[in-house]
């Protein structure tokens, strides 16, 4: 069945018929703690997340309570610990992939083209049909 577990007034509730000892997850999350540089206050604390590949999952929650930074994290787009967010069994964010502009970019594995989610701000690298 599914379960909802809170984040910071953040609903996450993965739709799921899966056993909880599944080894096939496209998204895992493992008590991520995550605050913006220069501040002191956590946006997203001890969060824990496992979408097994084809499940769904919606993020409910009041403005501000870390919905948009949490899709952000999974495309990447900030760095945390490589084992704290993994896509499809890879870190999420890539040390590699800083283009000297600065700007994010996913190189060269295959992997780019199973994401469904890559954020906005986040540069890839690539030319890519709509359908891609």
């Amino acid at each position: 069945g599914s379960s909802a577990a809170p984040m910071n007034g953040v609903v996450v509730s993965p739709n799921t018929d899966t056993s909880p000892d599944q080894e096939d997850f496209s998204v895992e999350i493992k008590t991520l703690d995550f605050k913006f540089p220069g501040r002191d206050e956590s946006i997203i604390s001890d969060f824990s997340l496992k979408l097994p590949a084809g499940s769904r999952c919606v993020l409910l929650g009041e403005n501000g309570a870390g919905k948009t930074t949490l899709l952000q994290l999974i495309a990447g787009q900030y760095m945390v610990n490589r084992e704290t967010i993994r896509i499809l069994g890879r870190p999420a964010f890539h040390d590699t992939s800083l283009l000297c502009s600065g700007d994010l970019s996913y190189l060269g594995n295959s992997w780019r083209r199973d994401i469904a989610f890559a954020g906005y701000g986040v540069a890839l690298q690539g030319d890519f049909s709509a359908g891609e």
